[in-house]
């Protein structure tokens, strides 16, 4: 499957905290993914790179292992991990 223009196909990634304390508002989906795929239109996130962001407007959708990805308009992503 592959995103098409500003649009990224990404999956959740489960987080553990081992230190420290992590203060986030509740929320029912993780903010953390990793990029499957990136739209033509997008330069500056590259497939395997880890993201966050915002989860207004995000789809979800299951493929054919039963798994479920999520497509997510490169203006939901704040932040990316290194």
């Amino acid at each position: 499957m592959q995103a098409l223009g500003k649009n990224l196909l990404v999956k959740p990634i489960e987080e553990e905290f081992k230190k420290g304390i992590l203060i986030m508002p509740t929320q029912k989906k993780p903010t953390l993914y990793e990029v499957l795929s990136v739209g033509d239109e997008i330069t500056n996130v590259a497939e395997g790179d880890k993201i966050r962001i915002f989860e207004y407007g995000i789809k979800e959708i299951e493929i054919e292992d039963g798994s479920k990805v999520f497509v997510v308009p490169i203006e939901n992503v704040y932040a990316k991990m290194r």
